[in-house]
């Protein structure tokens, strides 16, 4: 008995369908179970996800950020560091886009902020910031970062400031402070 093999070339693309179907296969399997959504706010420092963890068990509006910035292409890193200007935090004039993605930097001066709670109210005044720069598509980079901000909350010295910021901080910062049981 002879045995009629096909030619390499077709035993080729059989393998290549296959992979495709089964890659396709793992995508859709991906998709129907609904695998949670990237964290959208992170920081590489425990403590600093501990206080994000916290500010958003403690405050709506900490949670109304964190939604804002879950909607939206943005990715923002809040870290430990030092600001210029002598703040104690601050979003970076720095942005960098990936794909769909905008990825933005926060830092915070953890030793110069006494309470836990200040520290929460200052890391959702700069996701207020975080927020006001995502909510404008044509913010893609350093440059367009630093322009919008020069047009949005012009405040001298290339150091910024929104209203809507300052509030936001000092609503976490009561917010906590009730959810805790603090004066």
């Amino acid at each position: 008995m002879t045995v009629h093999h096909p030619p390499l070339r077709l035993q080729r693309q059989a393998v290549r369908v296959a992979l495709i179907a089964s890659l396709c296969g793992l995508a859709q399997s991906a998709a129907a179970n609904d695998d949670p959504p990237i964290a959208r706010v992170r920081s590489s420092d425990p403590y600093l996800a501990a206080l994000i963890d916290r500010g958003t068990a403690g405050s709506a509006t900490f949670q109304r950020l964190l939604a804002s910035i879950e909607r939206s292409h943005g990715i923002v890193y809040v870290e430990v560091g030092t600001c210029t200007h002598g703040v104690r935090a601050c979003l970076r004039m720095w942005m960098k886009t990936v794909g769909p993605n905008r990825f933005l930097r926060v830092l915070i001066d953890t030793s110069k902020i006494g309470s836990d709670t200040e520290k929460m109210g200052l890391i959702g005044h700069e996701l207020q910031h975080a927020v006001e720069a995502l909510s404008e598509s044509g913010v893609t980079d350093g440059v367009s970062l630093y322009y919008f901000f020069d047009r949005f909350a012009p405040g001298g010295q290339e150091r910024f400031e929104t209203t809507a910021a300052i509030q936001t901080g000092d609503r976490i910062q009561g917010e906590l402070r009730r959810s805790e049981g603090q004066r």
